[in-house]
């Protein structure tokens, strides 16, 4: 947590609309925001004061053909224990697989309703999934006996 007790994300997004919108929706939850425009500058990030404060990551695959797993790999390099999260508007099994496989902590689907990111950065804060990567029982408590 930063000093004054807040929580802090890196959001990598090349849209500043769409920062400026998850930083308010996350500054709900008593988060601070902290930007990266693309992977290069993320990187560069995580070796500053901020950079190694931080509590959580989220990355915004703005590219539908853009594979996010290098990135990643990288900051799961440098940083292993950091919940990584990825926000996509392209929610294919396939994207998710390859982004866990990767070491993404979690899987959002745009549109993203506020209290859904909300829950999914508690969640990845505490240990666990709260996106699309949530148990199929954790869902819908009735599935737990099919």
């Amino acid at each position: 947590m930063t000093r004054n007790g807040q929580r802090l994300l890196m959001l990598i997004d090349d849209e500043p609309a769409q920062r400026r919108l998850v930083a308010a929706i996350a500054a709900r939850r008593g988060w601070r925001a902290v930007f990266a425009a693309d992977g290069e500058m993320a990187i560069a990030m995580l070796g500053t004061p901020d950079g190694m404060q931080l509590d959580a990551v989220l990355l915004d695959q703005w590219a539908p053909e853009a594979d996010p797993s290098a990135l990643i790999d990288e900051i799961r390099a440098r940083r292993p224990d950091l919940p990584l999260l990825l926000l996509t508007a392209n929610g294919s099994v396939a994207q998710a697989v390859a982004a866990m496989r990767s070491g993404a902590t979690d899987f959002l689907v745009k549109p993203l309703a506020p209290e859904r990111l909300l829950g999914a950065l508690d969640a990845a804060v505490a240990g666990k999934a709260a996106g699309e990567l949530r148990p199929l029982t954790e869902k819908d408590p009735g599935a737990a006996g099919v």
